[in-house]
């Protein structure tokens, strides 16, 4: 939580989301913990893209692909989510859709509106970015759908 404050606080890129996220990476491997782990790994992404560090994202995204593979079930929404965003960074826009049609069918299992409209959303942009722009556009409605479920104004303008 603590870097995703650092993240909304900070108006430019930082070493303060970097180091937030690193605590946070660290915590949560601590806890064996899943979800924990991947949430602090997307925080420590998103904090190497907003400080322009590919470096960090290569590393993050190498540290999610193992600990995805080392996953004996399917793995937690949220990796395949950070994973995605990672290779989105790299414009590996085919590969970050594939990722996310993974998170989304877990999402939809465990009917989780929140996780699915933000999958959705990244989903239209890989989409958009690869010119497949009907599935793009899908996904952006199935976003605001979702998003509706939660009532969340802001988010569905963004969307």
């Amino acid at each position: 939580m603590e870097a995703t404050v650092e993240y909304i606080s900070n108006q430019e890129p930082g070493v303060g989301y970097c180091e937030a996220a690193d605590r946070a990476l660290s915590a949560a491997r601590k806890t064996g913990d899943l979800e924990l782990v991947g949430n602090a790994l997307f925080e420590c992404a998103r904090s190497g893209a907003n400080a322009g560090s590919e470096q960090r994202v290569a590393a993050i995204r190498q540290e999610t692909d193992h600990v995805i593979t080392q996953t004996g079930s399917e793995p937690p929404p949220i990796l395949l989510y950070a994973k995605a965003y990672c290779d989105h960074f790299f414009f590996e826009l085919d590969m970050a859709a594939r990722g996310l049609e993974r998170a989304m069918k877990t999402l939809k299992e465990r009917d989780d509106p929140a996780g699915l409209s933000l999958a959705y959303t990244a989903y239209g942009t890989c989409k958009l970015g690869l010119c497949q722009f009907d599935e793009g556009c899908d996904a952006y409605e199935s976003a605001l759908k979702y998003n509706k479920k939660l009532g969340d104004d802001l988010r569905s303008a963004i969307i």
